[in-house]
């Protein structure tokens, strides 16, 4: 059982250590893949705390309503998250943190 890396954050880590005790992971390949889709974990959580403040829509330097830019980056990340997942055979069908954000 490998340690996570010390760069991950609070949400990475914890994914790390719940996927490394269910799945045995044999190749340097796949704790590579594994240690990305923490930093998407880590992303967004980030992203997610980004929206919880400001919300799902800003103002821009004019004034005028548009979308918070964290809501592309929390998407792409999951995108990301999930296509490592397949790749690594894991299962994330009860993982909170694909759901989309409240906007309320």
């Amino acid at each position: 059982m490998r340690r996570p890396p010390k760069y991950l954050g609070k949400a990475g880590k914890a994914f790390w250590l719940k996927t490394e005790a269910e799945y045995n992971f044999e190749t340097e390949h796949e704790y590579k893949s594994l240690a990305d889709a923490c930093v998407c974990r880590d992303t967004i959580a980030k992203c997610r705390l980004l929206i919880a403040d400001d919300g799902p829509v800003i103002s821009d330097r004019f004034g005028q309503p548009k979308k918070h830019p964290a809501l592309k980056a929390m998407h792409d990340s999951q995108r990301l998250f999930l296509s490592i997942c397949r790749e690594l055979q894991l299962s994330v069908a009860d993982d909170e943190a694909l759901r989309p954000p409240r906007l309320y």
